[in-house]
C-alpha cells in the first residue's frame, strides 16, 4: 500500500514550496532586523527562520529561539502561534515528530482561540503530516478533513485544496481504502487541470497510477504512468523518469510479461547508472534479478542480487539490504549451492532482527537440513547448537516457500 510514498516521497508535503536558498534575501532581512521592533520584528524573525530551516537547520535555530522568546510577552498572540509553528517546523525537519506534534498543537490552540481560520487550516494540514509520520493515521485523517473543510469554506487557493485532497488520498490508501483514495486523487486531478497546476497534476497522476495498479486496472495504470513519464521527459527530470520506468516494468511483471518488464528495468537501470542515482539503481538491479530468477537464469540472477546488495550497503538502505540476503540465498539454492544459501539465509535472519527490532526467527527451513546432511557429524552438532539458540529445531519446508514468501523480499517496487 505504500507505493504512493515510494513513488513520490514528498507528496505529503504538497503544500510546501521548495526552492533554492536566497542568500540575498537573507542578507537584506538581517539588515532591516537591526532597526525593527514589535510585530514587524517578529515577522522578520519568522521569515529568516523559514529561509534557513530547509537548508541548514542549525542556522535557523537562533531565529526560532528569538521569535519564541520575544513572542512570549503576550502582546502579540498571533505571533506566539506563529512562533510555535516555527518550533514545530524545526522539529519536523529534525525528524523529531513527537516534539513537532506538541508545538503544532499549541499553535492550533491559539489560532482556534483567535478565530484565525486561514492559518488554522494550514496548521491542521501540518499537524496531519506529522501525525501520519507518527503512525496515527486516524488522527491524521481528522486533521486533514478539518483542514479541507476550512479551506473550502474560506475559498482558499485551489493549490491549498488540492494539497488536502492528496494528503487524504495517501492516508486512505494506507488505511486500505483504495477506492476512496482514488476518489480523492481524481478530485485533486480535476482541480489541478482546471487551474493549470502542472507540477501538482503530475504528482497526483503518479499516485493514481499506483492506485490503479493495486486495483489491477492495468490499462489505466499504464495510461497514467505514460502521462507522468512524458512530463518528466519534457523537463529532463532523469531521476523521476527512471522511477516511472521502473514502475512500468513492475506493472508488466505483475502481468507476467517478462520481456516487456525486463526492457523497462534495463532502461531504468541505464538512466540510474548514467546519472548516478544509486538508490534507484539498487532497486532496478534487484528487479532484473527477479526477472532472471523467473527465467531460470540463476547465475545471472545471483550476479544482479550481489550487485544490489553492494549498492544497498553503500547507500545505507538497510531494509532493502535485509531482503537482498534472502534473494541471494534463493539464487544460491537454485544453483544447488546450499552452503552459501544457508549462510546468506542466516545473515538475512540476523539482519532482519536487528533492523526491525523483532524477536528471533523461530523457523529454519529445509535449506539447513540439506546443508547439514552434506557435513560431518561434528559440524552437524555445531549447527544444531546454533539452531537451539533460536529456540526451535530445524523444520522441513519447501525452499521457495521461505519465511517471507510474498513479502518484503518479493516486492518489486
Amino acid at each position: 500500500m505504500n507505493n504512493r510514498l515510494l513513488l513520490f516521497p514528498f507528496v505529503l508535503l504538497f503544500s510546501v514550496l521548495v526552492s533554492g536558498q536566497n542568500s540575498q534575501k537573507i542578507d537584506s532581512l538581517q539588515k532591516v532586523l537591526l532597526n525593527q521592533k514589535d510585530s514587524t520584528r517578529l515577522n522578520t524573525l519568522y521569515q529568516l527562520f523559514t529561509e534557513n530551516v530547509r537548508f541548514n537547520i542549525q542556522s535557523s535555530k537562533p531565529y526560532m529561539d528569538s521569535l519564541l522568546r520575544e513572542a512570549m510577552d503576550g502582546r502579540f498572540p498571533k505571533y506566539l502561534a506563529l512562533a510555535y509553528k516555527a518550533e514545530g517546523l524545526y522539529h519536523y525537519y529534525a525528524s523529531d515528530f513527537h516534539q513537532a506534534e506538541k508545538s503544532y498543537e499549541k499553535s492550533i490552540s491559539i489560532y482556534n482561540e483567535l478565530d484565525l481560520n486561514i492559518p488554522l487550516s494550514r496548521m491542521y494540514n501540518n499537524q496531519g503530516i506529522v501525525l501520519k509520520y507518527l503512525g496515527k493515521l486516524q488522527k491524521s485523517k481528522e486533521h486533514h478533513l478539518n483542514s479541507l473543510k476550512l479551506k473550502e469554506e474560506l475559498q482558499l487557493p485551489p493549490s491549498d485544496i488540492a494539497a488536502s485532497l492528496v494528503n487524504l488520498g495517501v492516508l486512505e490508501n494506507e488505511l486500505g481504502n483504495g477506492e476512496l483514495s482514488t476518489d480523492y486523487y481524481l478530485r485533486a486531478e480535476e482541480i489541478c487541470i482546471d487551474n493549470n497546476l502542472i507540477r501538482g497534476l503530475n504528482l497526483v497522476r503518479g499516485n493514481l497510477a499506483g492506485n490503479f495498479k493495486d486495483a489491477k486496472k492495468y490499462d489505466l495504470a499504464l495510461k497514467y504512468y505514460k502521462l507522468v513519464y512524458d512530463y518528466h521527459e519534457e523537463n529532463n527530470d532523469y531521476r523521476n523518469i527512471a522511477r516511472i520506468t521502473n514502475s512500468m516494468g513492475s506493472l508488466y511483471f505483475s502481468l507476467d510479461s517478462l520481456q516487456k518488464a525486463k526492457s523497462y528495468y534495463l532502461e531504468a537501470n541505464e538512466l540510474n547508472k548514467k546519472h548516478a542515482i544509486e538508490q534507484m539503481r539498487g532497486l532496478t538491479t534487484r528487479n532484473l534479478g527477479k526477472i532472471a530468477m523467473k527465467e531460470k537464469s540463476y547465475n545471472e540472477a545471483l550476479s544482479y542480487f550481489l550487485e544490489a546488495n553492494k549498492i544497498s550497503q553503500t547507500t545505507g538502505t538497510n531494509t532493502r539490504n535485509v531482503g537482498d540476503y534472502l534473494n541471494i540465498s534463493e539464487a544460491y539454492a537454485a544453483l544447488g549451492d546450499y552452503k552459501n544459501a544457508y549462510a546468506n539465509r542466516r545473515i538475512h535472519f540476523t539482519k532482519y532482527d536487528s533492523v526491525f527490532q523483532k524477536e528471533k526467527i523461530e523457523q529454519i527451513n529445509e535449506l539447513e537440513i540439506k546443508y547439514q546432511t552434506e557435513k560431518k557429524e561434528a559440524e552437524i552438532a555445531l549447527q544444531e547448537e546454533e539452531i537451539n539458540t533460536l529456540n526451535e529445531k530445524a523444520k522441513v519446508d519447501k525452499l521457495t516457500k521461505g519465511l517471507y514468501a510474498g513479502g518484503m523480499a518479493s516486492a518489486l517496487a
